[in-house]
């Protein structure tokens, strides 16, 4: 087969290779397991654009680098980011608690935790976008928790990350309707003459149809991200860390995320995994059918 023939192919055969890649990542967003490995081809698309080129050369050998950095970055990001959402697991148990039992003196208790926690998400999520970009860009998962030099590169470009805040709440609305709507949708409820398969049946398709718009979010911030972190790497040396003083700035944008969290899990509580997993950051898994 001539070279021009095996261009042609390309071109004609690429968008349905592109159909098969989207469903295929649809259906791993269904699954906690396959999502780490969708986690890995985030990962891998975040590489190619800092560094250029493709993770192995055979398709079993991508396949693997692939698992093998969904599985690394999904630790080593929610060994961090699990933090916050435990201490709002918490507080949410704590305050339904205090309500039931009537303990009164133990009031304070729930939104002390909960308080603690947004902040500690506030602190935490500035520093993790540039974190998860530099594990992507390196391949080496120690680089999340070098702290000094990850904030060093963070003050390369301040105002740059301010846009991330922004483009995760924006990515996040989407989520927010995709987790939330289902309580006011009748023919997704109990409260109709459905049975329970049903109801789960139609969640569902709703998840899954759902997924196509969370992905597209998903990899826009995370192309946002490394484009974020890129810009930063490159001044991080000329401006020294006198922009540090706007982490706390920039960190507090981030609210703008914590109201869609909780409002999100007031709308339409998922349980635990509503408060300890949350998919644009942590491991891409949107099916939260009540089990």
């Amino acid at each position: 087969m001539t070279a021009r023939a095996l261009t042609t192919m390309r071109v004609v055969t690429r968008p349905f290779v592109w159909l098969i890649s989207v469903l295929l990542a649809v259906v791993a967003a269904q699954s906690a397991v396959l999502s780490v490995v969708l986690l890995g081809y985030v990962y891998a698309s975040m590489h190619r654009y800092l560094v250029g080129g493709d993770l192995g050369e055979s398709l079993r050998d991508r396949v693997w680098q692939r698992v093998k950095l969904g599985v690394a970055g999904g630790l080593t990001i929610s060994s961090l980011a699990l933090l916050p959402g435990i201490l709002w697991a918490g507080a949410w148990y704590a305050g339904w608690d205090n309500s039931f039992n009537k303990g009164y003196e133990q009031a304070g208790v729930g939104p002390l935790i909960g308080v603690a926690g947004v902040l500690l998400f506030l602190l935490l999520m500035p520093y993790l976008q540039i974190a998860q970009a530099r594990h992507a860009e390196t391949l080496d998962w120690r680089c999340v928790y070098r702290v000094r030099e990850n904030l060093r590169i963070w003050a390369g470009a301040p105002f740059s990350a301010a846009l991330l805040p922004l483009a995760y709440a924006l990515a996040g609305f989407g989520l927010f309707l995709l987790f939330s709507l289902p309580a006011f949708l009748p023919q997704m409820t109990q409260y109709v003459d459905v049975t329970e398969a049903e109801v789960a049946g139609r969640l569902r398709g709703w998840y899954f149809i759902g997924s196509v718009a969370f992905l597209a979010g998903l990899f826009a911030v995370k192309r946002l991200t490394a484009w974020v972190y890129r810009r930063a790497s490159r001044h991080a040396e000329r401006v020294g860390r006198i922009r540090l003083v706007l982490y706390p700035i920039v960190a507090m944008l981030w609210f703008a995320v914590v109201a869609e969290i909780f409002i999100g899990q007031f709308l339409n509580y998922h349980g635990n995994v509503g408060w300890l997993n949350q998919p644009l950051m942590q491991l891409p898994f949107v099916n939260r059918i009540p089990g």
